[in-house]
């Protein structure tokens, strides 16, 4: 473990697992090979495209493959262009070319972001929890020391104000704070005023980090925020996450525009190149920003539908579920019974319902989920069929009456 958790005031003893995906991923092995399941909640593989229809197919020659297609000076200016007439709609501000730079993911975007903090003398980075397990890794083997923040479930899992004074006091040097946008796990999208206020309770010199990886919003509210200043905002945005084209690997890291050679560089030395197929699917799309919009726009409205038949079919069971506005993941939080002793036993005998009813699960331990012994927390993918959706409901539901029948 390569990070500290710090105390929450609030909730001193709120619980942080290590991230056990491939732990729980293994005890359901045996449905996932024999293709067995009655219903996959949290998917994390396949996504479902709500508009598949209204995309033209891709043809590429072979000749298009030849070359990297790196951000880098202007190697890709012509693309860069397209993309960001787009991006400037849903920023609702005239982006410059050096406003932003392009790379394969936000994964990568994340990379380069935290190698761009070391050369800047950035080593301190403090997560707020729940939290994208890549960036935790990726910041431990840069070697930062990375400090984790467990928020609370009543106050809708976001760091307050206070938190960021307070830590900030304690902690002699700069520190870059990653936040989410919209909340992960969670899928709702904090005010523009929430977000200023946290950068003013930064230090000058500090950088405020704001993952946006399957942001459908647009306009964006982000755009209104000044990423120069004191404290700077950098900001990473998935291009196609938001579309449910996840193997179409495109997104854009926004920063001042005194960082653009910085960036140019590091996103090269990082391995940052667009694959073709990825960059010719993103300027396709975006060479009409309107009609990407209403793709993004459309996305969005099926999560929520799909959200909505979910919590339709549970109505009535210990059961909620994250009130997402924006991106595709979502959580339901089962609630334990006030009988039960143990909490760690609660989520094995959870576990174990959902392997009898072949319901393979993603826990909200694998998103650094704090727990506060009173529920567990389970990964919902709503870009998945509205078949899916009903039997998740289905298998949901006798899985957790089962669970009370047991405790």
């Amino acid at each position: 473990m390569g990070y500290e958790v710090l105390i929450n005031p609030r909730a001193p003893n709120a619980l942080i697992f290590d991230e056990d995906f491939d732990e729980v991923a293994a005890y359901f092995s045996d449905i996932l090979k024999s293709n067995s399941w009655t219903a996959l909640p949290g998917g994390v593989i396949d996504t479902y495209v709500p508009s598949s229809d209204a995309y033209e197919p891709l043809i590429l020659e072979a000749s298009q493959f030849r070359g990297y297609r790196v951000d880098a000076d202007h190697y890709i200016a012509d693309a860069k262009k397209i993309i960001g007439t787009a991006l400037s709609l849903i920023e609702g501000r005239e982006l410059a070319y050096d406003d932003f730079t392009l790379c394969p993911s936000t994964s990568v975007g994340l990379l380069v972001i935290l190698m761009a903090l070391k050369r800047e003398g950035i080593s301190t980075l403090l997560v707020e929890l729940p939290a994208y397990f890549g960036c935790l890794e990726q910041a431990q083997l840069l070697g930062f020391r990375v400090l984790l923040l467990p928020t609370l479930a009543q106050e809708g899992y976001v760091i307050t104000p206070d938190d960021l004074e307070r830590i900030c006091s304690e902690v002699d040097e700069g520190i870059a704070v990653v936040i989410t946008q919209p909340r992960y796990g969670m899928g709702f999208c904090r005010a523009l005023a929430a977000i200023l206020t946290l950068r003013e309770k930064l230090r000058p010199g500090d950088f405020l980090i704001i993952d946006e990886a399957a942001d459908q919003s647009a306009p964006t509210d982000m755009g209104k925020v000044p990423a120069d200043g004191e404290v700077t905002i950098l900001r990473v945005r998935g291009l196609m996450k938001g579309l449910g084209l996840n193997s179409a690997r495109v997104a854009a890291i926004f920063h001042p525009s005194r960082f653009r050679r910085l960036f140019a560089e590091i996103v090269d030395l990082a391995g940052g190149a667009l694959d073709t197929a990825s960059l010719v699917l993103a300027t396709n799309l975006l060479s009409e920003p309107v009609r990407y919009v209403e793709l993004l726009q459309a996305a969005q409205r099926y999560v929520r539908k799909q959200r909505q038949e979910l919590q339709t079919r549970l109505r009535g069971l210990p059961i909620s579920f994250s009130p997402i506005e924006s991106g595709y993941i979502g959580t339901a939080h089962i609630f334990a019974p006030s009988t039960v002793s143990s909490f760690v036993n609660f989520q094995e005998q959870f576990l174990q319902c959902c392997r009898s009813f072949r319901m393979p699960v993603v826990r909200g331990t694998s998103m650094y989920f704090p727990y506060e012994g009173d529920r567990e927390i389970i990964r919902i993918n709503y870009f998945t069929t509205e078949q899916n959706i009903r039997a998740s409901a289905e298998a949901l539901g006798q899985v957790v009456e089962a669970l009370i029948r047991e405790l």
